[in-house]
């Protein structure tokens, strides 16, 4: 059994809930990430904001994105995993939820990883038990 740990991407770039939506967009093309998890001062995740958020909350709402906190765009209702979750586990949530990425937290809710639709290609590849998972969540696209 492949658990969630073995795939994710470690301590990934996050922003806090009262930034502006401006940095947290400059700290994403930094990172060449398409979401950042949003986490308070202890590390728990609070919500994530995706370039789909970005452009169907605030572009396409006219918001301005200088003045705005993240916290009101965010979306706030995440799935997520736990290190020890099974892979597949992950996979159906992901799949389930339509979403291509995916906070890995700790027992206290505290952000430790993050697996994305192309950690599961990169990490797994494209053969073997999770390749059809894999196929489905790619037909998502």
């Amino acid at each position: 059994m492949l658990r969630c740990a073995k795939v994710m991407t470690p301590k990934p770039v996050t922003c806090e809930p009262t930034e502006t939506i401006v940095a947290a967009v400059y700290r994403m093309a930094r990172a060449e990430v398409g979401a950042l998890p949003i986490v308070d001062e202890e590390g728990r995740l609070l919500g994530i904001l995706t370039n789909r958020d970005v452009s169907t909350r605030v572009v396409a709402r006219g918001i301005d994105p200088w003045m705005t906190p993240v916290e009101a765009v965010m979306t706030k209702d995440v799935l997520t995993c736990r290190p020890e979750d099974d892979l597949y586990e992950a996979i159906e949530r992901m799949e389930d939820g339509q979403v291509q990425r995916l906070p890995i937290v700790d027992d206290e809710d505290r952000l430790v990883g993050m697996v994305t639709r192309d950690d599961l290609t990169l990490r797994v590849g494209p053969y073997g038990p999770y390749a059809e998972f894999l196929e489905e969540v790619h037909a998502e696209d």
